[in-house]
């Protein structure tokens, strides 16, 4: 197993890994819905857990560099992801990587929607730009140009919680990367193993 994996579940017993995952499984549906259909395959992997520090920051930058694999990190109360969740109170980390050298950070993410039917996106004000995923799966930039209204956080929150409700099982994992402890999806990781 690759080595930034690891288990360190001293703090796991204040983590619900369960619900950290059914939250970014329905995140991930929302982002990657167009048109009421989903994205066949994305190239990002999404995870969660609580406030990352610089340090689990620097970790996450590298295990997305070495994995040549663009990440979204969600910072959720660890806790209580679910039970008063809050689109706009998820801080989204996001990880761009060429793979070879470098990998752009951008943090401070928000959950947005213009409308019911619209896709999830990501608003990042302090870097005046919004991140997307756009049909093919990828995700994308573009500059903040007009007003993101304060309803499309409400938006985002109801669309994602009635996706946590209707959501089947799915397998959660809660581990370690470097000094970040993330929980991310069975499925999702066997994903990236397919495309490291």
């Amino acid at each position: 197993m690759n080595s930034f994996f690891s288990a360190d579940l001293s703090a796991s017993a204040k983590i619900d890994q369960h619900q950290i995952n059914s939250l970014i499984c329905a995140v991930e549906a929302e982002l990657t819905s167009r048109a009421g259909k989903r994205c066949k395959q994305a190239d990002f992997l999404i995870m969660g857990g609580g406030q990352l520090s610089g340090a689990g920051r620097d970790s996450l930058a590298s295990f997305a560099c070495q994995k040549n694999w663009n990440l979204l990190y969600a910072a959720v109360n660890t806790a209580q992801p679910v039970n008063g969740f809050a689109a706009d109170a998820i801080e989204f980390s996001c990880f761009v990587t060429d793979g070879f050298t470098s990998t752009a950070v951008l943090s401070g993410g928000k959950l947005w929607k213009r409308e019911r039917t619209t896709a999830a996106i990501l608003i990042f004000p302090q870097h005046s730009l919004s991140i997307r995923v756009n049909a093919k799966g990828k995700l994308t930039d573009r500059k903040l140009a007009d007003r993101y209204h304060d309803h499309g956080h409400d938006l985002a929150r109801d669309a994602v919680l009635r996706r946590v409700s209707s959501a089947k099982n799915r397998m959660p994992v809660l581990g370690t990367i470097g000094n970040a402890m993330v929980v991310h999806d069975l499925e999702m990781i066997a994903r990236t193993h397919e495309f490291a």
